[in-house]
């Protein structure tokens, strides 16, 4: 792969730069409490904007303000869903409060739609991205109401909740790019296509993630289903009636559930369909598109892939 033009550290740390002065803008506070809770360096997803905007035509400088708004909407919305779940002990309400976490929340996500505004795209270029951001923010809370209001029983009640909760959240964090960088609506719709299949992907890891690798093992719900059970549970398999039983259970064995998925191979068949979103992510960023666009997505692939062997239960931590 040809290196990129771009210093992605370097980058990095202008989004959260800029970010923190966004937050600054509402009020000084808000910018100290930004800068406390951003990572330092920020996670490589906070590259797709820049990713898919380079992918278009775009250039660096005029893409930085809108991945540093979507840096805030992110902050925005783990913020309220931290304090909906109460299941994260390294989490801003824990150490300000519920009440004041979700005014901030509020606040974050006042900030960065005003930044939308001020990208100084033309008119109906400036109105697309508005309507595709206030789209996208309505379709995670739709998804949320979901998430909160009823437990998904089968696969397809799940994957509509994730459609609207996690893959429209990608897919805006990957089309804004393209929407501050060019009016073409065919570089448009393949960074769309890119964000939706990483949306997919990601929500996959991190079910596989919470339920076999989770910090506080003590805490795991299995009455809230995600993909590994539910994926299960749909599976014309010998142990899908144990596991079954086992999920309607009110003392789960969680140990034993655990093997079961593994003696299924739900876990391998998961990490399969991810990266089978991956590949499809990375293809919807070829050719006519920048190449810059599709080699920092795939960095950042390699990134969060490097502990594949570890997913899938391995010593090693390198995913070949």
């Amino acid at each position: 792969m040809n290196e990129i033009s771009i210093d992605l550290v370097d980058t990095l740390a202008n989004i959260r730069n800029r970010a923190v002065v966004m937050a600054e803008v509402g009020w000084s506070e808000l910018g100290t409490i930004v800068s406390s809770i951003l990572p330092d360096p920020l996670n490589p997803m906070a590259l797709l904007p820049i990713a898919t905007g380079i992918a278009a035509g775009g250039d660096i400088k005029g893409l930085i303000p809108a991945a540093a708004a979507i840096t805030l909407i992110d902050s925005s919305l783990r913020t309220v869903d931290d304090c909906m779940d109460r299941d994260d002990q390294d989490t801003l309400y824990k150490s300000i409060g519920i009440n004041r976490a979700i005014n901030l929340a509020m606040a974050l996500n006042t900030v960065a739609t005003r930044e939308l505004t001020h990208l100084h795209l033309p008119p109906r270029e400036s109105e697309r991205l508005l309507d595709n951001c206030f789209r996208a923010f309505l379709e995670v809370c739709r998804g949320q109401d979901k998430d909160i209001s009823m437990y998904a029983d089968t696969l397809v009640e799940y994957e509509e909740i994730v459609r609207l909760k996690t893959v429209s959240a990608y897919e805006f964090a990957a089309v804004i790019g393209a929407l501050v960088a060019s009016s073409d609506t065919n570089a448009i719709e393949m960074c769309s296509k890119c964000g939706i299949h990483l949306g997919w992907m990601a929500q996959i890891m991190n079910d596989i993630e919470d339920l076999w690798f989770s910090v506080d093992r003590g805490n795991l719900s299995f009455k809230h289903f995600t993909f590994p059970l539910l994926y299960g549970l749909s599976m014309e398999n010998p142990h899908t009636t144990e596991l079954r039983q086992l999920c309607s259970d009110n003392n789960y064995d969680e140990d034993r559930i655990r093997i079961l998925l593994d003696e299924m191979n739900v876990r391998r068949e998961l990490m399969t369909l991810a990266l089978d979103h991956r590949y499809h992510a990375l293809e919807a960023l070829g050719p006519p598109l920048h190449p810059d666009g599709l080699a920092i997505v795939q960095i950042w692939l390699d990134w969060l892939f490097r502990d594949g062997d570890y997913f899938l239960g391995k010593d090693s931590r390198q995913y070949t």
